[in-house]
């Protein structure tokens, strides 16, 4: 019983001492009172509260809404802390480029193209991703416009047969784009793609 109380001891001082270091990274006061703080404080505050626990996994789902840019640069600099794994949900790509190592892209629920992050926002194959990173404003081009991705995404009770993105394909839509669902195509450099466009590759 005694040991057990000198662990329990043990644990809440190195829990404290994590809740302390975690005030301090987000400039909190332990006396401030939680109903004066914005709605994007609190958002910090509870993505705070999730890191204190020190886990092995940290699902992030679109932590970037409502979050101001020094709160952005908050929750970035935290993840490029973290030690174990983050899974990280976001249509956000500009903090997927600085924090991430490998990204999935996903569309109506399918996974359309993965591979290492610069690999895939460098060199984009699938149309989808295309469109996504051309909708991108370039701090270097400020005056270029910006093209969107054309068209209404679908139910995801209803998606289109075939490959789920052939209602907004920028590219020519074939018979097989409308009737079969694209398998994944090795494209070297550990990535892939899921499109008939590049069904020629693997064979």
């Amino acid at each position: 019983a005694a040991l057990q109380e000198q662990l329990d001891n043990a644990e809440a001082w190195d829990f404290g001492a994590r809740v302390d270091a975690m005030l301090q990274r987000l400039e909190l006061a332990p006396d401030q009172i939680v109903g004066s703080l914005s709605g994007g404080w609190l958002k910090r505050l509870a993505i705070a509260q999730s890191l204190v626990g020190a886990p092995d996994i940290w699902l992030l789902d679109e932590p970037t809404n409502h979050l101001d840019i020094p709160a952005i640069d908050w929750l970035t600099s935290e993840l490029k802390l973290f030690k174990g794994t983050v899974i990280f949900i976001t249509h956000d790509l500009g903090v997927v480029a600085q924090t991430c190592d490998r990204v999935n892209v996903m569309y109506l629920g399918r996974l359309i193209e993965e591979g290492p992050v610069r690999e895939v926002i460098r060199n984009p194959k699938h149309p989808y991703t295309q469109g996504l990173i051309s909708a991108l404003p370039k701090l270097d081009n400020l005056d270029q416009s910006l093209t969107a991705v054309p068209g209404d995404i679908p139910s995801p009770l209803e998606r289109p047969p075939g490959c789920v993105f052939n209602t907004r394909c920028s590219q020519i839509v074939g018979a097989a784009c409308t009737t079969i669902g694209p398998n994944e195509v090795d494209l070297g450099a550990d990535h892939t793609v899921a499109c008939h466009i590049y069904k020629e590759v693997a064979e």
